[in-house]
């Protein structure tokens, strides 16, 4: 080809090849194989980094629906159809590559992690039909049907990607709205209390008793203001998949003393802390993030129960599990809100109908801080008005030190 000639678009010359040649019968060869290359697909994306840790998210998601528009556009593509699509402009691919790029990043997984399991399923095509093509089979044919499945491939991870960059983006955007509009009121009452403190100041004598509660009015400010940001923050590393633990042996009772210091006085008075073996233990924890979590869960159960209603804090120990509980006897959940809690901007309709403020952030912050240490947690409640428990489980270390 002369150099001044511009070199034709890879879709124009898959659509040229696919109207010369026949590739229905590679499309055969794929959907008779089309288990086994699904389940060697799986067996291989499980094996990965990025699933090793949480095999549970080792799904094939959207996967089969990708394989299967691929296989279609292979039956739909050769002589008897002058009017071939390129893969990159077939809906189904758009929307089965789209589709899994969304249900990956719900599972806080990134843009490496996306490639890798369409370059898998690159792999285990091109391995089936090595094994399977029939040997008289026109190179002709072979060579286009090659051309569309990895050309649909490349489509589908460029797809998947800008839809993750899109999401991303819409993400950061929420986050930051939010940081905006929710810090904006505790700033209003922290001014306040100064502006009041300073009254005091001025005035001669000085009244101590009222300048000590001002005081301590916007040290409770500061403190809620300093909960809201790391909620905020824990909460956009984990949607961001950007989570990044500082690990450390970590006594459990350091960790629960140090959340139990972060709340006002009125909280610390409600808390009991029932103490046994497992309190001494430790895992490799960062001490920092989860004191958030516990913060958040006592947090809660201080904002959903009514004073002087008790905070119980219970931990124990069984399989190389430490197994924390903090229970309260508020408001209680219903079944069918339990799953939402957990879930970005997720919040019960019992907390919203009794107008108690919140972002439904804290526990997806916190799901993602555990699940990041290979723990888990959970909520449990046996109803409307009958009190929850918040349970979590997390690796400790086999041997405890002296």
């Amino acid at each position: 080809m002369p150099s001044d000639q511009p070199a034709p678009d890879i879709d124009e010359r898959i659509e040229h090849l696919a109207r010369d040649t026949d590739l229905r019968a590679v499309a055969e060869v794929l959907t008779s194989q089309r288990e086994s290359i699904l389940d060697a697909w799986l067996l291989q994306a499980a094996r990965q980094p990025f699933h090793v840790e949480h095999p549970e998210q080792a799904v094939a998601d959207h996967i089969p629906q990708l394989f299967e528009a691929i296989t279609q556009l292979l039956i739909a593509s050769g002589p008897a159809n002058q009017d071939v699509q390129a893969p990159l402009d077939d809906e189904a691919v758009v929307r089965a590559a789209n589709a899994h790029a969304q249900a990956r990043y719900e599972q806080r997984l990134g843009p490496v992690a996306i490639a890798t399991e369409f370059r898998l399923l690159r792999q285990e095509v091109s391995r089936a039909l090595r094994e399977h093509l029939d040997d008289d089979l026109p190179t002709g044919d072979i060579v286009s049907s090659i051309m569309v499945v990895n050309d649909a491939l490349d489509g589908a991870t460029m797809i998947a990607l800008s839809a993750l960059t899109e999401r991303i983006e819409t993400v950061r955007d929420e986050f930051l709205a939010t940081t905006l509009h929710d810090i904006r009121q505790p700033l209003t009452l922290l001014e306040g209390s100064l502006v009041l403190a300073a009254r005091w100041l001025r005035r001669r004598p000085v009244d101590i008793a009222k300048l000590a509660e001002t005081t301590d009015q916007a040290l409770a400010v500061t403190q809620e203001m300093t909960h809201l940001i790391d909620t905020l923050a824990d909460a956009s590393r984990v949607a961001m998949g950007a989570i990044e633990l500082e690990r450390e042996p970590t006594h459990l009772r350091h960790v629960i003393d140090d959340a139990i210091e972060m709340l006002d006085p009125a909280s610390q008075a409600r808390i009991r802390v029932r103490t046994d073996d497992a309190t001494a233990a430790v895992g490799d924890w960062d001490r920092g993030a989860l004191r958030r979590v516990l913060t958040n869960l006592l947090t809660n159960a201080a904002k959903y129960s009514a004073p002087p209603a008790p905070i119980v804090v219970e931990t124990d120990l069984a399989a190389g599990m430490v197994h924390i509980q903090v229970r309260d006897e508020g408001i209680g959940l219903d079944p069918a809100e339990i799953a939402l809690l957990f879930q970005r901007y997720g919040r019960a309709e019992s907390a919203r109908s009794r107008g108690l403020p919140g972002l439904g952030l804290g526990l997806y912050a916190c799901r993602g801080l555990v699940e990041g240490h290979g723990g888990r947690i959970w909520i449990e409640s046996a109803g409307r008005d009958r009190g929850s428990t918040v349970h979590v489980m997390m690796p400790v270390e086999p041997e405890q030190p002296d």
